[in-house]
């Protein structure tokens, strides 16, 4: 330990590159893995979570045009089948 500290000390652009890469690497990891753990790893803020659905239509124009909540709710109101899909 005290060759390797002396070592260091001798070398102090070496001691500042390799800090640095430990500091940048360290830090790196810690970012990645939070990012992971609210995006994959935490269960989604919704009671019962398994059960959300998306609802979207298609028309000419446009691919697929995805319903706000309220235009669902309609829809929910209107049609009976949405009544049994689950998470309604």
């Amino acid at each position: 330990m005290k060759y390797a500290l002396r070592k260091l000390a001798k070398n102090p652009g070496f001691t500042v590159v390799a800090l640095a890469k430990l500091a940048l690497g360290i830090g790196v990891n810690s970012a990645a893995f939070t990012v992971l753990n609210r995006l994959l790893l935490r269960p989604l803020p919704f009671r019962d979570p398994d059960h959300l659905v998306q609802v979207w239509t298609s028309s000419a124009r446009e691919t697929y045009i995805i319903f706000t909540s309220n235009e669902a709710d309609v829809l929910r109101e209107m049609n009976a089948f949405l009544d049994s899909l689950p998470g309604t």
